[in-house]
């Protein structure tokens, strides 16, 4: 896709940044809906809207008619989150967006849209790949099940990718999530740390990595409909996590489990088959190691 036009919801957030260095490093013509309030090494269009104020989004998308819309608008709540408010932006803001390409773009517009793997819950199988039934286990989750569905829906007309992506991790990343906050503990030397469940497991994904991913296919020549997982496909448990913290800094915190810290409703385990994503990344590029990640994590603090 040529001289792309590609407008970004979210775009200030933390993936979203990574996703207009992208653009910026290709040379795209992007505009952004969202918070301006970032700090970014480059400028850029950015609107600053309201992503439920329908009217608002329909003016911007009609007068600027992205070939492609990267939509990542929504809220991701670690936990105790106001639901009511979690479901007012991730699924009504999503379906408001859907019905206003529908509307004013052509036929065959791309629609990339960020979901979660958490929509899988828990589940049998060890590697969780695209064609599992999702089985959400809280709210977040279940909002973005339903933004799938809303998708799939509008199908007939845009070309539509849900993009899975596993655990991102990365420098810049707020601490209220589990490991930019351990790692903003051992940076800053903590005696103790208290966190919920030692034994989960996850997969973390690299914030460069899933940009590049996004954007790629955004852009790609034969667009990839469907589902798409963001994965790495390597598992670690939140002791290993500690245990690789710890060789980095060479700290040795006391880690207290506790129930405080403990999601009701918790996925056990959470790591990704990245047949389908290694099918379209062709091997151009790579994610970085956990271990790297935290390396570059520490280093910012």
């Amino acid at each position: 896709m040529s001289n792309r036009k590609i407008l970004i919801t979210g775009g200030n957030g933390f993936i979203g940044r990574k996703i207009c260095e992208e653009c910026h490093n290709n040379g795209d013509d992007f505009l952004v809906v969202g918070k301006n309030d970032q700090t970014v090494p480059f400028s850029y269009k950015c609107i600053s809207a309201d992503i439920l104020d329908k009217d608002s989004m329909k003016k911007i998308v009609s007068d600027y008619r992205p070939d492609v819309v990267i939509h990542l608008a929504g809220i991701a709540a670690p936990v105790n989150f106001d639901f009511s408010q979690l479901y007012q932006v991730n699924v009504l803001g999503t379906e408001y967006m859907l019905d206003i390409m529908s509307e004013v773009l052509d036929k065959h517009t791309r629609f990339v849209v960020t979901s979660t793997a958490g929509v899988y819950g828990n589940q049998k199988e060890k590697y969780l790949d695209e064609s599992l039934a999702p089985d959400p286990v809280n709210h977040y989750s279940f909002s973005k099940m339903i933004t799938e569905v809303l998708t799939k829906h509008k199908s007939d007309y845009l070309d539509t990718c849900i993009v899975r992506p596993f655990t991102v991790v990365g420098a810049g990343q707020t601490p209220r999530f589990f490991v930019p906050k351990l790692v903003k503990m051992f940076a800053e030397g903590a005696k103790e740390i208290n966190v919920g469940n030692l034994e989960a497991v996850r997969d973390y994904v690299h914030v460069d990595y899933c940009a590049k991913v996004i954007y790629d296919i955004a852009i790609s020549e034969v667009f990839p409909k469907g589902i798409m997982n963001i994965c790495s496909g390597e598992e670690y448990s939140c002791s290993d996590v500690i245990d690789i913290l710890i060789s980095l800094t060479g700290l040795h915190p006391e880690i207290h489990s506790t129930t405080e810290f403990i999601r009701t409703n918790e996925i056990w385990r959470l790591v990704g088959d990245n047949t389908k994503l290694n099918e379209f990344v062709n091997g151009r590029y790579e994610c970085k190691s956990l271990e790297d990640v935290l390396r570059e994590m520490l280093e910012i603090y």
